[in-house]
């Protein structure tokens, strides 16, 4: 994880400018000044040129909602999206999400060169949905949250 931060040690003009940008717009529409005072610290780091481990969860914050929304493509353009999406990767939740995708595509692979049986897509809870593959020799289990995909199971020669 060490990695991940120090990655976001030495942040360029560039990404400085959209960082500050972004956090800037997140700080204001904060109601009260108290729930301002995380994001100002983050705002310090990246005028410095990087983000203290400390700052790393508010950054976290701040790319997963601007990249959720739309806000730096619609604001910034498609190119700042692209640099915003790889420093939010070099966080510990998107190297989270790029290792959760990873064992997604992992798990599929047992379903190459087979013929689909079923395919069902089901709500599981608010928010959260299953999708189903059963093939003839595999069944892969995905869960789909707003925080991913995760693989709830897999099995081979059922």
């Amino acid at each position: 994880m060490s990695d991940l931060i120090n990655s976001l040690t030495r942040l360029d003009d560039q990404e400085r400018e959209l960082l500050l940008d972004e956090v800037d717009a997140f700080a204001s529409t904060l109601a009260d000044a108290e729930s301002k005072i995380p994001y100002f610290a983050l705002r310090r780091d990246i005028e410095e040129g990087g983000v203290s481990p400390e700052n790393v969860p508010c950054l976290e914050n701040i790319l997963e909602l601007t990249l959720q929304s739309g806000r730096a493509r619609r604001r910034q353009s498609a190119q700042a999206e692209k640099r915003l999406l790889r420093l939010f990767h070099g966080t510990p939740r998107g190297a989270a999400v790029k290792r959760a995708v990873a064992e997604t595509n992992e798990a599929l692979e047992a379903l190459k060169g087979q013929v689909l049986d079923t395919v069902s897509f089901t709500p599981n809870t608010p928010g959260a949905y299953r999708l189903l593959i059963d093939t003839e020799a595999c069944r892969v289990d995905l869960e789909i949250t707003r925080q991913g995909v995760s693989v709830k199971g897999v099995e081979i020669g059922i």
